[in-house]
């Protein structure tokens, strides 16, 4: 869970519509002793806060929530104080963002935050901890669910090469989760995300739900797709992690149809749970012989 803290309620409602759209349940403070209030009271995994509010600057707030663990704090703000980033970092702010931001900035500093903080529910041994922080790292290079909205938009209309996109799936995420801890689900993506960007390169592989990746690539890369996903489970041995369960869907497609956003990604995923509910590894469907949803 994301606790957003900014005393301005524009800024505010833009950073928890940002965390919302990457898929993260948020709470919101907004003021610091407010903020101290709601981390005492929930489960908190990460704070977003201002550096200027009234009754606890972000400052403090830092401080006092660093002082009583290792949830991690990104600074964001406006402020052009000299020196503001130097303070921010010794009240012990894992991170410091400068507004304005580009979201997929921010985004990655959470990412990246969280992938640190998660640890094993049982600390495993030094070695096995880090090969899974290892492979779990390969998510801090992967975009997220904004900039898969923002890709697929951004493909031309006049464009009639097939495309494909692909949704990778972990089935079995929650009984992994509660006898490994979060970060082995992490490294689990983190290996399989790794995989597909050396099939499909930077900017097709967006991580787009806690347990899901998605794919967007030219339908002539589908195959290699999906032979880079089905390669990875021999690759968890090296994880130490067994049982692992993942499914495919891909739909293939013509941006020329017309198809928007929502289609394609439900489409997409409405094939992984064919996929799992029939238990077949792959279900893969070409989305123009249905009519298209204008946008």
């Amino acid at each position: 869970m994301v606790l957003v803290v900014d005393d301005d309620t524009v800024n505010q409602k833009l950073l928890a519509d940002i965390c919302t759209a990457e898929g993260y349940d948020v709470v919101t403070a907004d003021d610091g002793e407010r903020a101290i209030e709601v981390f005492g009271q929930r489960k908190i995994h990460i704070v977003l806060v201002d550096a200027t509010m009234p009754r606890m600057d972000g400052f403090a707030v830092c401080r006092q929530i660093r002082a009583d663990g290792d949830v991690p704090v990104i600074m964001v703000t406006a402020s052009m104080e000299p020196g503001i980033q130097n303070r921010a970092l010794e009240a012990g702010a894992t991170a410091f963002v400068s507004k304005p931001f580009r979201v997929y900035e921010l985004t990655r500093h959470i990412r990246s935050a969280l992938v640190a903080y998660r640890s094993p529910s049982e600390p495993p041994t030094s070695q096995r901890r880090f090969v899974r922080r290892q492979a779990a790292s390969a998510l801090t290079r992967l975009p997220g669910a904004v900039d898969l909205r923002l890709r697929l938009r951004r493909e031309p209309e006049s464009d009639d090469e097939e495309r494909a996109c692909m949704v990778v799936r972990f089935v079995n995420e929650r009984q992994l989760s509660a006898r490994e801890g979060r970060h082995a689900i992490d490294a689990v993506l983190g290996a399989v995300g790794e995989s597909l960007l050396s099939a499909l390169g930077e900017g097709a592989v967006f991580w787009s739900d806690t347990a899901e990746l998605v794919g967007v690539m030219a339908a002539k890369q589908l195959e290699a797709a999906v032979e880079a996903t089905r390669s990875v489970p021999g690759g968890f041995a090296l994880l130490q992690l067994e049982g692992v369960v993942l499914r495919l869907g891909a739909v293939r497609y013509r941006p020329s149809a017309g198809h928007d956003v929502d289609t394609l990604l439900q489409s997409a995923r409405s094939a992984v749970e064919a996929a799992a509910g029939g238990n077949e590894p792959i279900v893969i469907r070409n989305l123009d012989a249905v009519p298209a949803t204008s946008p």
